[in-house]
């Protein structure tokens, strides 16, 4: 995801005199949304690479307005894209962004929340400024372990 965020940001900023050649002001704004968007897909796909690769094509759609089409009551918050340069660099970032590539794996959109929280358990039971013998360390890493499987 850092790596797609970098390549927009890329794609959508520069000089001014390079406005429009080589970067669309219409891609300006939308690195955060469409990092957003991509979360999205992933977190609803249902465990389906095919869901989540046509999900990812479907940002493109979703920022040519189409959704205003379908629905009448849907609210136009960012600037449309109206250049086809602009389209198609979006669309050459997203088919060409790892998640896309490798859309099954990543169809099950694990989070880090777990990894986490047991680095945070074993912080708590393994102070880095004190010195432990191997026995010691041994049993606060098994606390550690004890404590996290009973507080999930």
């Amino acid at each position: 995801m850092k790596s797609l965020k970098k390549t927009l940001k890329g794609a959508a900023s520069g000089p001014a005199a390079l406005w429009g050649k080589t970067w669309p002001f219409q891609l300006s704004g939308k690195v955060e949304s469409v990092a957003t968007h991509m979360h999205w897909s992933v977190r609803n796909c249902g465990g389906n690479a095919v869901k989540l690769r046509q999900s990812l094509e479907n940002i493109t759609e979703h920022y040519k307005h189409q959704d205003a089409k379908q629905y009448p009551n849907y609210d136009i918050s960012r600037i449309g894209i109206t250049v086809p340069k602009a389209e198609r660099l979006l669309i050459g970032i997203l088919t060409n962004s790892t998640l896309c590539k490798h859309a099954e794996d990543y169809r099950l959109g694990r989070d880090t929340f777990y990894v986490e929280s047991f680095n945070n358990v074993i912080n708590i039971y393994q102070d880095k400024r004190i010195a432990f013998s191997d026995d010691q360390y041994t049993s606060r890493a098994n606390l550690a372990v004890c404590h996290c499987i009973c507080s999930m």
